[in-house]
Parts: structure tokens; sequence; C-alpha cells
């Protein structure tokens, strides 16, 4: 049983070669597969530096924040301890039924004592 008889039969007489067609077709395939997991990675690469950015951005804005707190904390106590140097105090806190201590009764002259 030769090649004819292969034939008449139906079967391949090189059934296990590839072809160049199919040797041609897969390569591309591959090309293309290829082609396509590297625009993936670079799709996916620009997500991760925009993420990087964002969170850098973020860190950055915290920490003015951060700065920005202390600052005013800052300014507030030189407030504080400016008023004490000059002898002021915070002003006369009353309860719902108001002034709950004696009120000064001693009248003023026109020197202040």
């Amino acid at each position: 049983m030769g090649g004819v008889a292969n034939i008449l039969v139906g079967e391949k007489p090189y059934a296990g070669i590839i072809s160049a067609f199919e040797t041609f077709s897969g390569k591309k395939a591959m090309e293309e597969s290829q082609k396509q997991a590297r625009a993936l990675m670079s799709e996916q690469e620009r997500r991760n530096a925009a993420l990087e950015s964002e969170a850098r951005r973020r860190a950055e804005e915290e920490q003015g924040q951060e700065a920005s707190l202390r600052a005013r904390q800052a300014a507030k106590a030189r407030q504080r301890s400016l008023a004490a140097q000059v002898g002021g105090s915070d002003t006369i806190l009353t309860g719902p039924l108001g002034l709950t201590g004696a009120a000064p009764t001693a009248q003023k002259t026109l020197l202040g004592t």
C-alpha cells in the first residue's frame, strides 16, 4: 500500500508533518497574541503609573495639611502665650443659670484700680 493507496482511502500520506501554510498561520497567530499581550502589559503599566502618581499626590497633600495644622496650632499657642504675658484672660464663662460666682462690687477709679 503505497502513496496511491493512501490517496484512494483518503488518508494523508504526511499526517504527522505540519504544512508550510499551517506553520505560517500558527506563527502569525502567535505574533498577534504576543502583540496583544504587549499592549495589555503597556496599558497595565500606564494604569500603575497613574495610580502611583495619584498616591504620591495624595501623600504630598496630606503632608501639606499636616504642616498647615501644625502652623495653626503654633500660632494659637503663640497668641495664648502673648495674651498671658499681657495679662489677658479668657472670657467669663457662664452656665445656663448665668454667673454663679459673686460679682465684683468695688468701683473702678479713673486710673483703673
